[in-house]
């Protein structure tokens, strides 16, 4: 992107007044399951893009199940800025660097929309009860193992079960940190998001 911005800036002559700017970066994280804290796991990465990072990030919510309107009847809406529908993004141009979708497996446009993303992300639980649901997404999505980079989280990691993944698919199952407040991030939080997230500010 910088070098045809470059060329064009030289073609154009350095007075030009047309101003290039990029498409934001779309990090797809899609649920296997209700509960498994995919919502978490957005919020904690727009704090951590936003606040540690320093990049324009919303939060766009494709799910059943959406968090703002929560937050606004529980009257807390210290997130509410960073949070938007898909219609509202959509509508809203590129005003930001960042764009997360928080997509739940049931979500009609999800998984269209999780295809085309620049990252991909599927959070599960390898605890015991919801064991089955993420492999069943997986199993769903078995054809596109090869053609992308899709990472999978899990904020209950099972050793074993683990493994079972990785003979079967191919894929690492990734340990998320425990984080208790999505909004105060932890020194070891950060590291672990700038190794899993460095991709977005390298594009």
């Amino acid at each position: 992107m910088r070098e045809s911005k470059e060329f064009l800036g030289r073609l154009l002559g350095e007075h030009s007044r047309i101003h290039i700017r990029p498409r934001p970066v779309v990090v797809a994280v899609m649920g296997t399951d209700r509960g498994v804290g995919t919502t978490h796991f957005c919020m904690a990465a727009v704090n951590f893009l936003a606040n540690v990072r320093g990049l324009r990030t919303v939060l766009a919510e494709l799910n059943m199940h959406p968090v703002r309107q929560r937050l606004e009847n529980s009257g807390d809406d210290t997130m509410t800025d960073f949070i938007k529908s898909f219609d509202e993004i959509q509508a809203g141009g590129c005003g930001y660097d960042v764009v997360i979708l928080d997509i739940s497996g049931d979500y009609p446009k999800g998984a269209g929309e999780f295809v085309r993303s620049d990252f991909r992300f599927i959070t599960g639980s390898l605890a015991a009860w919801k064991y089955e649901s993420f492999m069943q997404t997986l199993e769903g999505m078995a054809d596109l193992h090869d053609r992308f980079d899709t990472v999978c989280l899990s904020l209950a990691y099972d050793r074993q079960a683990a493994k079972k993944i990785k003979r079967k698919y191919g894929i690492d199952v990734v340990e998320v940190p425990y984080i208790a407040n999505p909004l105060r991030l932890k020194p070891e939080h950060c590291k672990w998001f700038d190794g899993q997230l460095a991709g977005i500010w390298r594009q």
